[in-house]
């Protein structure tokens, strides 16, 4: 199938050099090898289509001037399905703007928080394995929430760290954002945890499971059989 991959122009490419960039895919893992697949036909291009592209191969791309001298590796992303670019904007519209200005322009920040938040919730008991796309439609708020705690987390630590306090004069100024996102991940949080136990619930399987051991008709059976009992509880 088609796939849209992009990534970002590094700012140490002069605009006056001519640069041909190589697309490379992977052939098996991440950390594996990969195979060149093409060629951007323009030299400032920051996106690419693969005719026979699919979501888990991984992809990255090298600049070479015009002595063909080979650039480092720079890694290029998957375009988000539709499903993950609304999780996104949602996710983004309803950022304080103090940490909505330091999101990257293209949500890539916003779109890592969603996977992370699915992450999360696929390792909560009992854990599943679902995707953004195959993830049931009741668990959006509890990835929406998720990916806000992730974003406040990461955007924390760089307010807070600039915020300041000071007085001269009698006059007392206090800047302090870092706080308050401190608060709202606190109250997001808790309402997360309490929306997770009853998403969760859900997936506990309908039918009832039981633990035991064979019988043993032996006396000493049956006293390994009470240790066994004994251990499990």
């Amino acid at each position: 199938m088609s796939l849209e991959i992009s990534w970002a122009r590094p700012s140490t490419y002069l605009a006056t050099e001519t640069y041909t960039i190589k697309v490379y895919r992977s052939t098996s893992t991440e950390s594996g090898d990969y195979t060149e697949i093409g060629t951007a036909t323009n030299g400032k291009a920051t996106n690419f289509t693969d005719p026979g592209g699919a979501r888990n191969y991984f992809y990255y791309v090298r600049y070479f001037d015009s002595s063909n001298t080979q650039g480092s590796i720079i890694l290029a992303i998957v375009d988000p399905t539709i499903r993950e670019l609304r999780l996104s904007q949602e996710v983004n519209e309803v950022l304080p703007n103090i940490v909505k200005s330091n999101m990257d322009t293209n949500m890539r920040q916003a779109r890592i928080a969603i996977q992370q938040a699915l992450n999360a919730i696929n390792l909560a008991s009992p854990t599943t394995s679902y995707t953004i796309d195959s993830m049931p439609r009741s668990y959006e708020v509890a990835v929406k929430l998720g990916a806000q705690i992730f974003v406040y987390s990461e955007q924390y630590l760089g307010i807070a760290i600039k915020d300041f306090a000071s007085s001269e004069g009698g006059i007392s100024l206090t800047k302090d954002r870092g706080s308050r996102i401190s608060n709202a991940i606190d109250k997001v949080l808790n309402y997360y945890n309490q929306l997770l136990k009853q998403l969760k619930l859900g997936e506990w399987p309908a039918e009832p499971v039981g633990l035991g051991s064979l019988a043993m008709s032996s006396p000493q059976g049956r006293v390994i059989g009470m240790l066994q009992c004994i251990v499990i509880v």
